[in-house]
């Protein structure tokens, strides 16, 4: 009766999955990108990044600008801020990213007005048999 009920524990158990093939490894920390409107076209933004394992060197990027940070604990909250100036009406992406254990995380937030989406026109095409086809993208 006892092999029988290790049989069900062994069976019940399961160990974690891998991640799915489409998974790209990244750095091990946590990313986050906030912005301020600070008002009259001004704005602070600010990447937090947590290693969630110790790491040798921890390395900011934010708007293109670089900061070495060195070791860093599981754990130990680093952040990097920049403003940003915009033109009224003016909106764009802000991009930041960490570096840790030869990978990489990135993190977009987009600060300003927001972009307005326009649908092109349609291109209609005829194929060889003479049906005439429209080609509609977002």
């Amino acid at each position: 009766m006892r092999s029988w009920f290790l049989v069900a524990v062994a069976a019940c158990s399961s160990t974690p999955s891998a991640p799915h093939p489409s998974e790209k490894p990244s750095a091990p920390v946590t990313v986050s990108i906030d912005d301020r409107d600070l008002g009259g076209g001004d704005h602070e933004v600010t990447l937090t990044a947590t290693p969630t394992v110790d790491v040798a060197a921890l390395t900011l990027t934010l708007d293109g600008r670089d900061v070495s940070l060195g070791a860093s604990t599981r754990g130990q909250t680093r952040t990097i801020s920049t403003h940003i100036h915009l033109a009224p009406g003016e909106g764009r992406d802000v991009i930041g990213g960490v570096t840790a254990a030869h990978r990489n995380r990135a993190a977009v937030v987009h600060v300003g007005a927001a972009v307005e989406q326009t649908s092109r026109p349609p291109t209609t095409y005829q194929l060889p048999d003479g049906t005439r086809v429209d080609e509609v993208r977002p």
